[in-house]
This record gives C-alpha cells, structure tokens and sequence, in this order.
C-alpha cells in the first residue's frame, strides 16, 4: 500500500491485537484455560469482547484508545499485568499448582521491570492489589495460628505464604516505588497546578459522569453486583472465592480512584477521572462480569440457562449494536497527509476542522518541525515539509 494507508493500517493493526490480547488474557483468567480453542474460554470470550467500545460508549469504558499513543501508554501494559498476575490468579482462585523452576522466575522479573517503567498505571496497580493480595494471605493464616504472641504468630503466618509470592512481590513492589520516585521529576508536573483540595472536589462529579451519563458503564457495573450476590446465594464450592476476589478487586478499586488526584492534574482531563484512567476499573469489572457468568452458565441447566443466554444475547446486542463504526473518522487527516505529500512547497498551509499528528493545530510552521520529520521518515513526504493550519 502507499505510505499514508500504511501509518493507518499499522496503527489499526497494532491496537486490534493489543485488544485481542486483553481479550484473550482475561478469558483466560476467567475460564482458568490457555487454548484459544477451548470451548469455556471461547464463550468468556463472547461475553467479554463486546465491553470493548471503539464508538459507542468510548468516552467512558475504551480500552484500547483512538489516539494510538495512549493506548501503547494506558491500553498496552494491562497485557503485561495480566501476564504477570496469571499464575498468582490461577493457584489462589483456580487451585492450580504454583510454578517452578527458573524460566517462570526470570519471566517474572522481566514482567516486573517492563510493568515498573512501561506506563503510568502499571505501578499505582501494583502498589495497591500486591498489598491487598499479600495482606489477605498473611490474615488468613494469622487467623489459623491460635496459641501463640503476636510477633511468632505474624512471623510464622508471613512465612507462611509461599515462597514465590513473597520473593516477586516484594521485588516489583519495590522497583515500582522506584518507579514513583523517578516519576516526581516529570516535567509535565509543572506544567498544570492545581491545589489538592480542588483536584480531590473535582473527583466525585468525575465518577459521576463517567458512571451515569451513558449505559454502557453502569450496566457492566449492575451485572457484576447482581450476578455476584447470584452466586453467593448458590452456596456453591466457587462462591467464596469468588467473593474475596470481588472484594479484593472491590477495594483495589476504590483505594485507586481515591488515590488518583495525587498524580497530578491535567488540563485536557478536568475532572481527573476520564475513560483512560478509569481502564483499571473497568478490567475489573470485565473481569468479574466474564468469571460470573462463565459461573452461572456451567452451574445451569434447562431452562435457567437458557434464560442465562437469552439474558447475554441481548447484553450482546446493546454493547456492539451502540458501538457503531465510523468509516470516515480519520479521512481528514488522511486528506492533510496527502496534501503534505503531493505538495512542491516546503511549506504547505493547511484548511480543514482537525488536527494533525497533535492535540492542538499549530499556527506557525516551526511548530511542526518534529512532525514533519516524523511524516518524512513514514517516506510519506521524500523531504522535509513544514506545515501549519491558518485558521
């Protein structure tokens, strides 16, 4: 293809297979199988990719983002979270055996350097779920040690929790708080000040919004509660564990987005809370919303289940019927991108209503030097040409 469609196609082919990762990674910790062909993930899977919204209800639960940048930055290390979270989640909740050998170890610690240094949400995730992870198992064993003084009774309940856990937890915790500290050097600190009073009253109405103003949002979140309280009404052998994950992934939530004004403000994200800094969230409730009713649709026959699947058919049909596809969303920029290439000047003046390669037009040409050499490189233009937008 030309070098304009092949900036777009691979854009569009990078995020559709993050997207498919995410897809694929959560199903997996929700049908607790890696084959792709596996009938219990595939139907988590069905259920899942639907939450995904690329139109309709983007403003308030994407994932992957239409500016490809904030999804290599936001959407990207979900997938090496996920990654690294998956034989913690597969031996707590699924009961499989923990791993062993070196390779799982060194895999491991490579996960914790790229989450650590790869995104602004990987570390504030860590920071928060691997406590609450670690603090649950040190609970439940001080609550089996009876008989016994305070400190040898937290010592042996520490001791207690596996091996494994202790030593990676321990050591991503403390490369992401690392992480924090290399992160108050970040120039972008300075360039918006808010005090913390008013960034902290601005969080409420931005969880409000996020939370009330379209369906998508709240009926994910509804589903989760209901078919949560469904389960531990069942009494059945998966309920209680299920309950503590909900609760933990529950208060991990909530200490999150109370914890979200302390990373500073941005002007392009008033409220604080916006669709990208929500993405934690809405895995979670992804998560809770594809584990339950993978529950639900095993535990099921006859004519429950068959009210089950008529239920998801049209929670399937809301999600994807809403999330519309428009075809022409980037042909302005394609059109600039065209323009630029089959111009004779060295500096091309651009009319139209969108941005380029930017969240703002630039009015001078010196503005689009970094770009211009960006469009050169793509071989989209044979030299360097600057560009602004007059109007």
């Amino acid at each position: 293809t030309d070098p304009v469609n092949s900036a777009f196609l691979s854009i569009a082919i990078a995020r559709t297979l993050i997207q498919v990762l995410i897809i694929y990674l959560i199903s997996v910790f929700a049908s607790a199988r890696k084959n792709p062909l596996n009938i219990n993930l595939l139907v988590a899977a069905l259920v899942i990719t639907p939450l995904f919204q690329v139109n309709g209800y983007y403003e308030f639960m994407a994932i992957t983002l239409n500016s490809v940048t904030y999804t290599f930055f936001y959407a990207l290390p979900f997938i090496f979270l996920l990654l690294y979270f998956y034989p913690f989640m597969m031996h707590s909740f699924h009961g499989k055996p923990l791993f062993r050998g070196p390779l799982p170890h060194l895999f491991l610690f490579a996960l914790a350097l790229i989450i650590a240094f790869g995104g602004p949400l990987g570390p504030p995730a860590i920071i928060i779920l691997v406590p609450l992870l670690g603090g649950g198992m040190l609970i439940r064993n001080y609550r089996t040690r009876k008989g016994m003084s305070f400190l040898p009774r937290m010592l042996k309940s520490f001791f207690e929790i596996p091996l494994q856990y202790r030593i990676h937890f321990i050591a991503i915790v403390l490369l992401c708080i690392y992480s924090f500290y290399i992160g108050t050097y970040n120039v972008e600190n300075t360039w918006e000040t808010l005090p913390l009073s008013e960034r902290y009253s601005r969080l409420w109405p931005g969880f409000w919004a996020i939370i009330s103003v379209k369906l998508g949002l709240p009926l994910l979140l509804a589903m989760c509660v209901v078919n949560g309280i469904w389960i531990y009404r069942l009494k059945l052998e998966v309920s209680r564990p299920l309950v503590h994950l909900i609760r933990l992934l529950g208060v991990f939530s909530v200490i999150y987005l109370l914890l979200l004004p302390l990373g500073g403000y941005r002007a392009y994200r008033p409220l604080i809370i916006r669709c990208d800094t929500f993405s934690p969230v809405t895995i979670c409730m992804m998560l809770i919303y594809g584990l339950t009713f993978l529950i639900l649709l095993s535990h099921y026959k006859g004519k429950i289940r068959w009210v089950l699947i008529f239920m998801l058919t049209i929670l399937i049909y809301i999600y994807t019927n809403y999330d519309r596809v428009d075809w022409k969303v980037n042909q302005c920029q394609r059109d600039y991108l065209y323009q630029i290439s089959a111009s004779t000047e060295r500096v091309v003046a651009l009319h139209g209503w969108c941005n380029l390669l930017s969240w703002w037009r630039y009015k001078t040409p010196d503005e689009s030097e970094l770009n211009a050499e960006l469009i050169r490189y793509w071989k989209i233009t044979k030299d360097k040409k600057l560009y602004y937008q007059p109007e």
